[in-house]
């Protein structure tokens, strides 16, 4: 008979196979309506198990209303090395070591003896629960034993809005799908993978989706360029039916020519040329042969999207990550998009300020945006949006989504978004997923140096679409709790800014305790509850 020990783990907390068993045998979890809630649970046998789960239905006992949540065993990934510059009492664990991350689709597990295993609970609310107290439980079974956990669910009177205030992107790649899949690019097959990734991505409210502009097909007519948007339109369609609906961002047209300081390129295009296909050369951006090209393409892209009715929707990437160094070959690109183009607003992911009348919508990543906070408060004076991203840096004391960091610092992000006024979130690693994604998490960037852990993903590939991870779990809550600041700062928006300002006083001082945050949480949903009321 194997014996079983349960107890309840903040889902804030990442649990560790060596942790030691706690004392919580209560889940508490609160919500609003229309938002999904997590919990989590630890367990331990003293012998070798085949372990499964069984989560009961949440009751209101006065309504009779039922909620029901799924409990996923959490799936642990190999980090070989710590995020540099990362302070010691920010380390949540020393690498080389497994770390929690993936939720797995099996509904039992074998589990060694004396190991703990982290169990993932997911409680949607839907739009007509009656506020309120639910009560279940999730049982735990090893051969003839179990043992079971409450689940106390809290609904409060606030519902989250479905319409996406915040823009949010993670930039998928369509080559990694097919292959883990073993379907061909572009086949039907690729095609219906690809949509179960949207309506994920919808699940998680992501709303804003990175559209290869490699999709449009080009034909050549003697001198003539003519222009095929089926593919372009098809993939735009797929991720809009599915919910991810909110912005259409147009893929780069070039990127650099070497080195990082390095002036950009125009992309190689594929050419159809009668039964031939040719590749176009790269070309530096301030050449004649660029400005050629993109005097035909960018018109047709214009006319296309005016006819669709997307030409609102749309914002279209130059040139990745523009530095100082490069400023003068990005502002010459920024000019021919404008000038074939206008009115098409311009987006990018950028690290200097100096790139005014170039774009209209700025994403600087994180510590450039607080070192130059006046500069980017002009730019939303002046009209333009200002998003913010995350990538392999910034690090140190900033907040950032690596699998070795504490998962506080994913949900906050978005308090960050709100505390700021930034009306958008990038991150570029949706699925650039390795060779094996379980134990390689960390490729190598550049001279052997890895990249953070997680940075180039935050879903696995699975059977039939995407497998979660607790990161984009911990994204979906900030982003919901983003949606509640809004809320109460239309009804009263010195109390939201001032619950915001406990919850991130600057974007390196802000809490870091489970415990406090559930607190100023709850603060919030209280808050709300009154003015429903």
């Amino acid at each position: 008979m194997s014996g079983i020990i349960c107890w309840a783990v903040d889902p804030l907390v990442k649990v560790f196979r060596e942790n030691e068993p706690g004392e919580g045998k209560i889940i508490e979890i609160e919500a609003a309506r229309n938002e999904f809630e997590s919990g989590q649970i630890a367990l331990r046998c003293d012998r070798d198990a085949r372990v499964s789960l069984q989560p009961s239905k949440l009751t209101n006992s006065s309504t009779g209303l039922e909620i029901y949540p799924v409990a996923r065993f959490v799936g642990y990934v190999f980090v070989r090395q710590n995020a540099t510059s990362t302070p010691d009492d920010e380390i949540i664990h020393a690498a080389p070591h497994d770390f929690p991350d993936i939720l797995m689709p099996d509904t039992a597990v074998e589990l060694d003896a004396n190991q703990t295993q982290p169990v993932w609970i997911t409680v949607f609310v839907p739009h007509s629960a009656d506020p309120g107290e639910y009560i279940g439980r999730v049982v735990v079974r090893a051969a003839d034993a179990e043992e079971s956990v409450e689940i106390h669910l809290t609904v409060h009177g606030a519902t989250v809005p479905d319409e996406r205030h915040l823009f949010l992107t993670n930039w998928i790649n369509p080559a990694n799908i097919a292959k883990f899949a073993g379907v061909d690019p572009w086949s039907e097959g690729h095609w219906q993978l690809l949509g179960k990734h949207a309506e994920n991505m919808a699940l998680h409210r992501q709303n804003v989706v990175l559209t290869p502009i490699s999709l449009v097909r080009i034909s050549r007519r003697g001198e003539n360029l003519e222009f095929d948007f089926t593919d372009f339109d098809r993939w735009i369609q797929t991720f809009r039916d599915a919910g991810v609906d909110g912005l259409i961002e147009g893929g780069h047209l070039g990127g650099r020519a070497g080195k990082w300081e390095s002036g950009f390129n125009l992309n190689s295009w594929e050419i159809r040329d009668g039964n031939e296909i040719i590749r176009t050369p790269a070309v530096a951006v301030e050449s004649a042969e660029c400005e050629s090209f993109l005097s035909k393409l960018l018109p047709a892209l214009r006319k296309h999207l005016v006819d669709r009715g997307w030409i609102d929707s749309y914002v279209q990437h130059l040139a990745d990550e523009p530095v100082e160094e490069n400023a003068q070959s990005y502002r010459h690109l920024a000019e021919l998009v404008g000038r074939f183009a206008p009115g098409l607003k311009r987006i990018d992911a950028n690290m200097t300020p100096s790139l005014t009348d170039c774009l209209e919508v700025w994403v600087p990543v994180l510590d450039q945006f607080d070192k130059n906070m006046d500069f980017y408060n002009e730019r939303l004076q002046a009209g333009d949006q200002v998003w913010f991203y995350t990538c392999l840096g910034p690090r140190g004391r900033y907040p950032n989504r690596f699998i070795d960091f504490s998962l506080i610092k994913t949900r906050l992000l978005h308090w960050i978004n709100f505390r700021y006024g930034l009306s958008g979130y990038l991150h570029w690693g949706y699925n650039y997923w390795t060779e094996d994604p379980i134990r390689d998490t960390q490729p190598d960037w550049s001279h052997g140096e890895p990249l953070p852990s997680g940075d180039m993903c935050i879903v696995y590939p699975g059977p039939d679409g995407p497998l979660e991870s607790i990161r984009y779990e911990a994204m979906r809550d900030g982003i919901e709790d983003y949606e509640l600041l809004k809320l109460l700062y239309g009804q009263d928006p010195e109390e939201a800014m001032k619950i915001c300002s406990e919850g991130i006083s600057t974007p390196t001082d802000y809490i870091r305790d489970a415990g406090k945050f559930r607190e100023l949480r709850s603060k919030l949903l209280c808050i709300l509850d009154r003015l429903v009321d």
